[in-house]
């Protein structure tokens, strides 16, 4: 067993991963979404047997209150009794760059810049999770890893698209690079905008035939894609949270 649920974090990211066996699981939280974020993930946790409320590891991927505001409240309460095999963040000393270092247009706060992104691979199945990271580093990393397992493109069977769709953070080359099944946007859109129509259509062009667009929030921002017709004609499927519901689970 291998899923990923995108919690409903606001336009931000709160990302549960579950893997190996079903009647006891372990997990890896990612991000903790907007402070409001917190009320879901104490549900979530509160409703697991006290023995199982561990992650194998806590990922923050960067400062921005977006992605920190509900792992701050996780970390500072005790009630739940949750505890942390691992967590991993970049500290000051990771960011330290040279003086002018930015990233690409319209996506060049240094926050997004350091995003922590990752490779999860369990039982033959991969999901890469970006965070808010630019392509360039995402692309330096693929050009690192190909040359270490000698193989492109690299074969995935989810992508969550980094930065909430926008269109700055996912280009065309970088999605040449890599074979997918499904895409994953997290965002309500409430804030900027998010995803902006640019990525997902850059997505649909470039990132294979009958792709899989997956979003955790039913948006005006979102909506559109859902037009059977669209669907047809581009060849993609969207999938959307059930009706009533906010967040969405992601079986691999």
């Amino acid at each position: 067993m291998f899923a990923i649920d995108m919690l409903p974090a606001e336009h931000g990211d709160c990302v549960w991963i579950e893997y190996g066996p079903a009647d006891n699981p372990r997990r890896i939280l990612i991000d903790g979404g907007t402070s409001g974020t917190f009320r879901t993930l104490r549900t979530g946790i509160a409703a697991l047997p006290a023995a199982q409320r561990r992650f194998e590891l806590l990922v923050v991927s960067h400062i921005d209150a977006d992605h920190i505001g509900g792992a701050i409240e996780l970390l500072e309460g005790t009630a739940l009794g949750v505890s942390f095999g691992d967590i991993w963040f970049n500290g000051h000393r990771h960011l330290l760059v040279p003086e002018g270092t930015r990233g690409v247009a319209q996506d060049t706060a240094e926050a997004n810049g350091s995003s922590v992104a990752l490779l999860a691979e369990h039982d033959g199945k991969r999901a890469l999770l970006t965070g808010d990271a630019f392509p360039g580093v995402l692309m330096e990393a693929f050009e690192r890893l190909f040359a270490d397992r000698g193989t492109e493109p690299l074969r995935l069977d989810a992508m969550k698209v980094s930065h909430h769709g926008s269109r700055a953070n996912t280009t065309w080359p970088l999605l040449y690079r890599v074979a997918r099944e499904r895409f994953l946007f997290s965002t309500d859109g409430s804030v900027f905008d998010h995803p902006d129509d640019e990525c997902v259509a850059r997505v649909v062009a470039h990132g294979g035939p009958s792709s899989t667009l997956c979003f955790n929030y039913r948006s005006a921002r979102t909506e559109a894609w859902a037009d059977p017709a669209r669907a047809r004609a581009l060849d993609y499927t969207a999938v959307y949270p059930a009706d009533g519901c906010e967040g969405l689970r992601v079986e691999l």
